[in-house]
């Protein structure tokens, strides 16, 4: 899709719908998502950056069922990362690699193979960094309270029970 990517309608209400076009009263609603991480999560350092984003969404209330996979997607991405960096710091490591040629007649330097695999890995990082807003510019086009408490929950008036009813 080209373009500005749409104003969620909960974001156009809040804001009084500046704009006064018509809102679309039937955007799906997802539920929110246990922040456990899926059980086929199974590298540690995965789980581990699951935990964190997790608890990071977790504070916002923002982590939903629809959110999994990206999430998912994205720490499987950050433990392939962590992995590539740490073969990167052994002593045997040459950024620079020499291709011997038929007879050693040609011989060329070369980029190590973890060079470009870190390289295609944060590249494959990156839209699931802006989409999960984890990156300093798509923070920007967020708008937030903070955690949410009974006094900036615009919801909580309708969770409390109601005198006389059951």
């Amino acid at each position: 899709m080209r373009g500005r990517k749409p104003t969620p309608t909960a974001l156009k209400v809040l804001r009084g719908n500046p704009g006064k076009r018509p809102l679309n009263d039937q955007e799906p609603v997802l539920d929110q998502a246990e922040a456990e991480a899926p059980a086929t999560l199974v590298d540690p350092v995965a789980r581990a950056e699951w935990a964190r984003v997790a608890g990071l969404f977790g504070r916002q209330r923002v982590l939903t069922e629809g959110d999994r996979a990206a999430l998912t997607a994205y720490v499987s991405l950050f433990a392939r990362l962590v992995q590539i960096q740490k073969e990167m710091q052994a002593p045997e490591f040459r950024l620079l690699i020499t291709v011997d040629g038929a007879g050693n007649e040609h011989v060329r330097a070369s980029e190590n193979v973890l060079v470009g695999m870190e390289r295609r890995t944060v590249t494959a990082m990156r839209p699931y960094l802006a989409e999960l807003g984890l990156t300093p510019s798509s923070r920007t086009r967020l708008i937030g309270d903070g955690p949410l408490s009974e006094e900036n929950d615009p919801f909580a008036k309708f969770e409390k029970p109601v005198a006389g009813l059951r």
